[in-house]
């Protein structure tokens, strides 16, 4: 059955994106933005996060050419999850509206599937410098923790890092090789789209939180309707 609301993006906001200024931002297309979740349901969605029993431990995972494994809690989407109303109606609305209408301008292409995840993040774990794999035209982060849950001097922002068009993305540098670093606010109703690249680096710096304390954040990726990618959805479902 089919759930209608109110909308929850504030389309006026997403509208103002400059398509072009995007597409050949240095050192690769992102943009950031504040307020794109309506103040009142944002804090619904905050309010109903998923719960930590629903999420897989991933530690010490194997990542490709040698990078630092992503430690965090991870939990997919998928349509019989025991997630709020309110998070489904969100879905419901990112899959089939505007929003696709403008991630499919945003990219000049319609041949790609969104996959959607919570990533919650203990104290003194990181993100290491990466690039996404090739399969992922780009995503979109959502954060949700508040100013009131907190600290931002614990870390959890992401960070853009320029490589100037010199390093391999099949390759492990460390945050310290990059010169050029851009942090993005983590809390409130902030969020982080960007366009994969193979020199679209961006991690996230040992978090120093207290141990009852979790970097919360919802991934909306685009990925490419390759059969691999679709029959991994289909499971997913």
């Amino acid at each position: 059955m089919t759930i209608r609301q109110d909308k929850i993006l504030n389309y006026s906001i997403l509208k103002q994106t400059n398509i072009e200024q995007f597409r050949n931002k240095k050192p690769f297309p992102f943009n950031q933005y504040s307020g794109l979740l309506k103040k009142g349901k944002y804090e619904q969605l905050r309010n109903e996060l998923p719960c930590t029993e629903l999420f897989e431990e991933q530690k010490g995972n194997y990542r490709r050419y040698g990078q630092a494994s992503h430690d965090r809690l991870s939990l997919d989407f998928s349509s019989n999850l025991a997630i709020s109303d309110n998070w489904k109606i969100f879905i419901e609305e990112l899959e089939s509206g505007q929003y696709r209408e403008f991630i499919c301008n945003l990219l000049k292409t319609n041949k790609f599937h969104f996959k959607y995840h919570w990533h919650y993040t203990p104290s003194a774990a990181s993100v290491s410098p990466h690039c996404d794999a090739e399969w992922k035209l780009g995503s979109h982060i959502f954060y949700f923790n508040s100013k009131d849950d907190w600290d931002q001097n614990w870390g959890g922002q992401t960070v853009i890092l320029d490589d100037e068009g010199k390093k391999s993305f099949k390759t492990a540098p460390k945050f310290n090789e990059f010169k050029r670093q851009i942090e993005i606010p983590c809390i409130d109703s902030h969020s982080l789209l960007f366009k994969r690249t193979d020199h679209s680096w961006h991690g996230v710096r040992r978090i120093q939180c207290p141990p009852n304390k979790l970097r919360k954040v919802f991934i909306v990726e685009f990925r490419q309707n390759k059969i691999s990618n679709t029959i991994r959805s289909w499971f997913q479902k």
